[in-house]
């Protein structure tokens, strides 16, 4: 990192992931259950799922991303946030009705919050 807006770059990038791997967490969950799982066993076998995926997947995508120029680089994350969001409001937002619960409001209006977030940071 060679300035401090490296280090906001990074900041984002690292917010912008935990609220993906969240997200997967959340989904990996919820199909343990909906396969018939105890509360806690889905929940382990989700955090085991998560924690041995995210570092593989890491790991096995280095090498090919440090390769991509940054005009590609941009256009595969845009064409991800894409597909992320397809999946969000084709899949998840119907289950997310469903289940509807205190929370809910406040997790919606938190993800609002960071996308005007990262809008701004762009802006300023």
């Amino acid at each position: 990192m060679t300035d401090n807006s490296d280090r906001f770059i990074w900041i984002i990038v690292f917010a912008i992931l935990a609220a993906i791997i969240n997200g997967s967490g959340i989904i990996t969950y919820s199909l343990f259950l909906k396969g018939g799982e105890k509360e806690k066993t889905a929940m382990f076998y989700a955090f085991m799922v998560a924690g041995l995926t995210t570092p593989l997947g890491a790991f096995l995508a280095y090498p090919l991303v440090n390769k991509l120029s940054q005009s590609n680089l941009g256009l595969i994350l845009g064409f991800v946030a894409g597909v992320l969001i397809y999946i969000s409001a084709s899949h998840l937002l119907p289950v997310a009705r469903e289940e509807e619960k205190k929370h809910s409001g406040f997790a919606f209006l938190s993800g609002v919050g960071l996308a005007i977030f990262i809008v701004l940071s762009k802006l300023l």
